[in-house]
C-alpha cells in the first residue's frame, strides 16, 4: 500500500502527468455539475407541467403559479418558465452528453420540434459551443425573405434619447428638474417662471432650463458615459454624467439581451468581445429604463466608433451595443431581467 502510493507520488512529480490527471478531474467534475444541473431543471420543470395539466392546463393559471413559486421560493418566474419549457420540448430526459443548458436554452426559442432536434443533434456530433449554435439558428432568421416560423427575430428596437433633456416636476411650492436615478434639483422661484410640472427642459447644470415645446418622453433619460468595469457579457458598471458636473456610478444591464454565465467559455468569450468593442469606442451614451420596483436600471448603449476601428465602418459610425452582440452570435433576446444580476456588488 505504502509503495503504491509511493508510486503516485513520484509519477505526480511529472508535469505531463499533473496536466493529465488535473484535466481529467476538472473535465469530469464540471460533465457531472452540468449533467446534474440539467436533470435539475427537467425534474423542475416536470413538476410544474404536470401540476398545470392536473389543473385543467390553463395558460393564466400557469403564469400565476410561476410568479407565486417565484415570490415564496425567490426564484425568478423566467427561470421557472424555461425548465417547463425544457422539459416540454425535450421529453426524454437531455442525454445528450456534450449539451450544456446554455444549449438548451439557444434551442428553446426553435418551435419547430424537428428541426429543434436536428440542431441539437449537430450541435452534438459536431461539438458546436453555444455560441456557434446561435449563430447557426440565427442564420435560419430568413426564408426567403420572410422570418419563418418558430424561430423569434432577435434583434432589439433601440431606444435612443437625448441627453440634456429632463422633466420637470413639482415639488411643494416649487418645481424640481428629474435628473433620472431617483436625483433632482429644485429650482429657485425666478428659474420656474414659464414652467409647468411635466413640462421638457434642455439644461446644462449651469443656466436657466429652457423650455422645449416639442419634446417627447421617449428623449429623456439619455446620458454621456464612462466604463468603469465590465461584468459579463451583459452588465456593466457605468459613470454616468446627470448634468454638468453631477454624476453617478451604477450597474447597468443591457436591455433586451441575455448573454451566457461567466462561469460557461461562451460566457467569457462574451465578456471579452464587449471589453473589446468598448475599449474601441470615442464615446457612449446610454439610455436607462426602469422596469420594476426593485431599482435596476436596464440600458440602451451607443458606442461612436473611431475611424478604421477593428470592428469595422467609418469615423462616426454609431453601434448599437445590445444588438451588436446578438448579432456576432454572444446573446439571445431576453425580456426580462434575472434577480441575481443585482446581487453581485462591483
Amino acid at each position: 500500500m505504502a509503495g503504491t502510493s509511493l508510486k503516485k507520488s513520484e509519477s505526480l512529480k511529472l508535469y505531463s502527468v499533473l496536466k493529465v490527471r488535473v484535466r481529467e478531474t476538472l473535465l469530469e467534475s464540471r460533465e457531472r455539475i452540468e449533467r446534474e444541473k440539467l436533470l435539475a431543471y427537467w425534474n423542475t420543470g416536470k413538476l410544474i407541467n404536470d401540476h398545470v395539466r392536473l389543473n385543467n392546463g390553463r395558460a393564466d393559471y400557469a403564469q400565476k403559479i410561476l410568479l407565486k413559486l417565484e415570490r415564496d421560493i425567490g426564484i425568478d418566474a423566467t427561470v421557472l418558465r424555461r425548465t417547463a419549457q425544457f422539459q416540454a420540448a425535450f421529453p426524454i430526459r437531455a442525454h445528450r452528453r456534450e449539451l450544456t443548458w446554455t444549449h438548451y436554452r439557444a434551442l428553446l426559442p426553435v418551435k419547430d420540434e424537428a428541426e429543434r432536434n436536428r440542431l441539437a443533434e449537430r450541435a452534438e456530433h459536431e461539438h458546436w459551443d453555444s455560441t456557434e449554435l446561435r449563430k447557426r439558428i440565427r442564420k435560419m432568421r430568413y426564408e426567403n425573405g420572410r422570418l419563418p416560423a418558430g424561430i423569434a427575430d432577435p434583434l432589439v428596437q433601440p431606444k435612443a434619447g437625448t441627453p440634456g433633456l429632463y422633466r420637470i416636476v413639482k415639488s411643494g411650492e416649487f418645481f424640481a428638474i428629474d435628473l433620472g436615478f431617483a436625483s433632482y434639483v429644485e429650482l429657485l422661484k425666478n428659474e420656474s417662471r414659464g414652467l409647468r410640472d411635466g413640462a421638457i427642459v434642455k439644461w446644462n447644470g449651469r443656466t436657466k432650463p429652457v423650455l422645449l415645446k416639442d419634446a417627447e418622453a421617449s428623449d429623456l433619460y439619455a446620458y454621456p458615459a464612462e466604463l468603469i468595469r465590465v461584468v459579463d457579457g451583459d452588465t456593466l458598471w457605468m459613470k454616468i454624467t446627470l448634468a454638468g458636473s453631477l454624476w453617478i456610478k451604477e450597474k447597468l444591464r443591457l436591455r433586451g439581451i441575455d448573454a451566457p454565465e461567466l462561469s460557461t467559455p461562451e460566457g467569457v468569450a462574451a465578456k471579452r468581445f464587449i471589453i473589446s468593442v468598448l475599449n474601441q469606442s470615442r464615446s457612449i451614451t446610454i439610455t436607462t429604463t426602469k422596469p420594476d420596483k426593485w431599482d435596476r436600471y436596464l440600458s440602451d448603449v451607443f458606442l461612436e466608433m473611431p475611424k478604421a476601428s477593428p470592428s469595422g465602418g467609418t469615423d462616426g459610425e454609431v453601434i448599437y451595443l445590445n444588438n451588436h452582440l446578438l448579432e456576432n452570435g454572444y446573446a439571445i433576446r431576453y425580456d426580462r431581467v434575472h434577480l441575481e444580476d443585482w446581487d453581485r456588488e462591483w
